[in-house]
Parts: C-alpha cells; structure tokens; sequence
C-alpha cells in the first residue's frame, strides 16, 4: 500500500464515497471543497486509490473529514494510517508552545441516518455535554427528527476503549431502572388526576429508552431512532 499527500481527485472522492454508499455531492461543490483542503492523503493499491482522508481548519481549530476506505480494504489499518499522517501534518504544523484542536468527522451511520431523514450533529471531546461523555470520549453523534408530532433521537458516543464504554453502559441502564421503579412507586401515591398523568408519561418516556453498547460504542435514545442506527 502506498500513501500519497495531496493528490486526491474529485474522480476518486466520488468513486470513494458511493463504494460504502455516502451521499455526493454536486461537482461543483465537491471541486471547490477539494481545493480548499489544507491537507489530503490517498492510499493507493495497484494504481487504484482504495482510501482517502481530508484536513480543513484555520490553524486552530482542525476537522478530518470524508476519511473512506473502499470496503475491499477495510480492516487493513489503511484508515489509521491516513488519521495518522494528517495528525502529523497538524502537529508539524503547530508551533512550539502552540497547541491546536483536532475534530474526526467520520463516525459510523452519519451519511445512513442523514439518508432516513435525521438531522445529524457531530461534536468532539472539546464540548462538554454532560457526566455522559468524559474526556474518554472520540466523538458524539446526534440525530434527531420529527415522527408524527414527536421528536425522536439517538446518540452515539464513540469511546476510546472498550471498558468505558461498558462503564457508562452499566451506569445509564442501572439509573434508568432506578428511575423507572421510582416513578412507578410515584403512581402508586399519587392523588390528582393530573398528577398521575404526568408520571405516567414519565414512565411512557423511560419505557421508551433504548441503550445499547457494541465495543466502544455506546448508542441511546428513544427506541425508534436506536433501531434506525442499529439497522433493527
């Protein structure tokens, strides 16, 4: 495998995206977000580029976008090796005493769940957003829509090991539990009709939360928006 530096073409940023079923975008705007690129790497096999990897920033603040590996080479450490070089682009980059913050917008089911619908909204671990996500964490991924009047949504947080992730799992799903027999001994006392309508859609809300964990991913949310991520 040969890694190539700025040398990324629109005609294998088009070909990389649809072979794992991205979206595309027009040529035009495709074109003029290439030229704007600050740093590129291409992986290349037999004179076929089977992965790519893209850096935009303003010497600050740094995003690593459309980083693809056709699917005939995953699992082959080509997409860590195109991370790794744009980080040392950056780091090359960065004066002594300088410091710069990096962002990876790649996360697993972005271009699925856009395609269903989904507003997505990606964050790195420079946003604090709550006990949730510590600094253990690579990246956070939201989507949200509107199903009949209701919004639903899904997060997935992307962990840097295996054993946080299941940490945080164990956590949320013993408080949920928690919650839910809480509010269930709530019914019981309650006096008002009002009163037990409000817990009771309480409990409707906690019934409907969906927490599942695959290695270092942690993804929750209403039921629907879980098992739209997960392909349930």
């Amino acid at each position: 495998m040969e890694y190539k530096e700025n040398m990324l073409c629109y005609e294998d940023y088009y070909r990389l995206r649809k072979s794992v079923d991205w979206l595309n975008f027009s040529e035009q705007q495709a074109q003029k977000a290439l030229s704007r690129s600050l740093y590129t790497v291409i992986a290349v096999e037999n004179d076929q580029t089977v992965g790519m990897g893209r850096l935009i920033g303003d010497g600050l603040y740094y995003m690593i976008v459309d980083v693809i590996v056709h699917p005939a080479y995953q699992k082959n450490g080509v997409g860590s090796q195109i991370i790794n070089m744009i980080i040392k682009y950056v780091d090359n980059e960065t004066p002594v005493n300088g410091r710069s913050s990096i962002q990876l917008i790649a996360e697993k089911g972005k271009e699925k769940m856009e395609k269903k619908g989904y507003n997505v909204v990606t964050t790195s671990t420079d946003v604090n957003i709550g006990d949730l996500f510590s600094t253990k964490t690579e990246a956070v991924l939201v989507c949200s829509k509107e199903v009949d009047g209701k919004k639903i949504a899904v997060t997935a947080a992307f962990y840097k090991d295996a054993e946080e992730a299941k940490a945080r799992y164990e956590k949320v799903k013993a408080e949920n539990e928690k919650e839910l027999e809480e509010q269930k001994e709530a019914l019981k006392k309650a006096e008002t009709d009002e009163e037990k309508e409000r817990i009771n859609e309480k409990i409707a809300s906690l019934k409907d939360f969906k927490l599942k964990r695959s290695g270092k991913i942690l993804v929750f949310g209403n039921k629907k928006a879980v098992n739209d991520y997960t392909g349930l």
